[in-house]
């Protein structure tokens, strides 16, 4: 088994000490900071739930999907189309670029939410709620291919996403 697949198994996400022992992470956002609860209520558009029929919300949703995505793309490209998803408490090989498309798509609209992670690459995405994911880089990761946190957050700013501070 792959050091980042073990390590991610033995993940208690709930455990700040254990995560900032092993992991580097920040926050993947449209958004360009933490919405304050009035801001979440005002906000027209905060998650997918938010379109409904309306095609304006429809059009700027597909918009910031078209971010995630081609940053997730991306990724899954840079560790050559090596990846898994971790769904319901399972750990799935990602077997095509459709399925994982799928699983990025549906991830957006938080039904459901998922976690892509990139074994060669020492890193991996919790997909959250709000248009807001998380990225984790293992800091002690052995494999030469590993990805720096520095390249993965210019990376999303390079696709118009923003980066949140833990």
């Amino acid at each position: 088994m792959n050091p980042l697949t073990q390590l991610f198994i033995e993940t208690d996400f709930d455990d700040a000490q254990f995560i900032a022992q092993h992991y580097e992470v920040f926050s993947i956002s449209f958004f360009d900071h933490v919405l304050t609860e009035k801001e979440y209520v005002k906000a027209s558009l905060v998650c997918y739930a938010d379109v409904k029929n309306n095609p304006i919300k429809k059009e700027q949703f597909n918009n910031i999907a078209k971010q995630f995505n081609t940053l997730y793309n991306s990724l899954y490209e840079q560790a050559s189309r090596q990846a898994f998803v971790a769904l319901h408490n399972f750990l799935v090989p990602v077997i095509s670029f459709e399925l994982y498309q799928r699983y990025i798509d549906n991830a957006l609209k938080e039904r459901p939410l998922c976690c892509l992670l990139f074994p060669s690459l020492g890193c991996f995405i919790r997909t959250g709620y709000d248009l807001t994911h998380q990225c984790f880089i293992a800091k002690d990761f052995a494999l030469s291919s590993k990805i720096s946190a520095q390249h993965v957050k210019s990376m999303v700013i390079d696709v118009g996403l923003n980066i949140l501070q833990r």
